[in-house]
């Protein structure tokens, strides 16, 4: 290599949705790498309505983080066209105009590059597990792309060991070209919001879609209020409904068991609400039957809430051995669950130290420093 400086492309468009899972792990991620790995410039690439969102934005104060604006002119609809348009085509002509050593794609995208070194982060294979979320033809024709692209890098960064023996049996990438990273835990912002209810309650945060068990979940809260003693506390589900259809009929559920009275909806909060309502609830329930990772889980252990999660996958290897474990496709499990920890007081004690401790496990200044070396190991020689 010559000693001009190393340049690395990154993809930034979930910098345009901070607050879903993937656009925290880049937003945690581009700050630690610009942080600890001085000696590299980092080129951000983002669609122009994010980064007319970003140019003041404190993360790219760093003078090795430079924002770039990448467009797509003919096509201005931001659907899976204009998508697949940008991260194929628009993506690599901007990288290689800049000279960039090394592409990074911090999510699952269709990008390929024939003269770059190019490592991707694959954060799960849903589309592979459970075919309804590939029942949209557009969204079919994506995903064939984006793991056609996955096949074609040169390395995958994944979030957990359980998406890493995912994508070795589902994209038929073997384990030597990927490396598991585990997210660090999350930062709960001091808070002075109140929640208006005064009642103990069970909180729900993770999203409606389909692979999110919910309707499985309001059966067991459903099984809990009707089967096992008081007092019952309420249900607090937090997150926007996306559309149909890979969000279940949450509304129309709790109507058919009537639960109306107990649960309540709040929609979309802010990272300050959000903390107010963890360190208020009496458990975290997370009963997702497939994820990549699942950072919920660390967002209540970091409040101290007792956690419950599903048996198996990634939500077992984040959650370890501090919290209640249960299969979350069976209401009656669940509704066991739940009793199980709000009946005793001593337990709830000890999920919430335990968790305490092993959130302390997952720090995002290890992720960025593993991320880098990755990166690294893998620009041209």
């Amino acid at each position: 290599m010559t000693n001009s400086p190393v340049t690395i492309g990154i993809n930034g468009f979930f910098l345009g949705k901070p607050h879903t899972g993937i656009g925290k792990y880049v937003f945690h991620l581009l700050e630690g790498l610009a942080r600890q790995f001085p000696h590299l410039t980092f080129y951000v690439y983002c669609p122009p309505s994010v980064s007319h969102v970003l140019k003041e934005h404190t993360l790219f104060t760093y003078p090795n983080l430079t924002l770039r604006t990448v467009e797509v002119r003919f096509y201005r609809r931001e659907d899976y066209l204009w998508k697949y348009v940008w991260e194929r085509f628009h993506l690599p002509g901007a990288a290689g105009k800049d000279n960039v050593d090394l592409f990074w794609s911090p999510y699952h995208s269709t990008s390929r590059f024939q003269a770059i070194p190019h490592v991707m982060t694959v954060h799960d294979v849903v589309h592979h597990v459970d075919q309804r979320y590939v029942l949209n033809h557009r969204r079919a024709w994506y995903m064939k792309r984006s793991d056609k692209a996955a096949q074609e890098a040169d390395h995958i960064l994944t979030v957990s060991q359980s998406s890493q023996t995912d994508i070795t049996e589902k994209l038929a990438i073997p384990p030597v070209r990927i490396t598991a990273i585990p997210h660090g835990a999350p930062h709960l912002p001091d808070t002075s919001e109140t929640i208006s209810l005064s009642s103990p309650f069970l909180l729900y945060v993770g999203g409606f879609d389909l692979r999110k068990n919910v309707p499985t979940l309001l059966e067991g809260y459903h099984r809990l209020i009707h089967h096992y003693p008081g007092p019952h506390p309420l249900l607090v589900m937090l997150g926007s409904m996306p559309d149909a259809p890979i969000t279940s009929p949450i509304k129309q559920e709790i109507v058919r068991l009537n639960l109306e009275k107990y649960v309540y909806l709040p929609g979309k909060v802010s990272e300050e609400m959000l903390a107010a309502y963890l360190q208020k609830a009496q458990l975290l329930v997370y009963p997702s039957g497939y994820e990549g990772f699942g950072l919920p889980i660390l967002e209540g252990m970091q409040a101290g809430t007792p956690v419950v999660t599903s048996q198996w996958g990634a939500m077992a290897e984040v959650a370890g051995d501090a919290a209640e474990l249960t299969d979350s496709t069976s209401p009656e499990a669940l509704a066991e669950s739940f009793y199980t920890v709000l009946s005793d007081s001593d337990y709830q004690r000890k999920l919430s130290y335990k968790g305490g401790e092993r959130v302390g496990q997952f720090r995002w200044e290890e992720a960025a420093r593993a991320t880098g070396n990755v990166l690294e190991r893998h620009l041209p020689s």
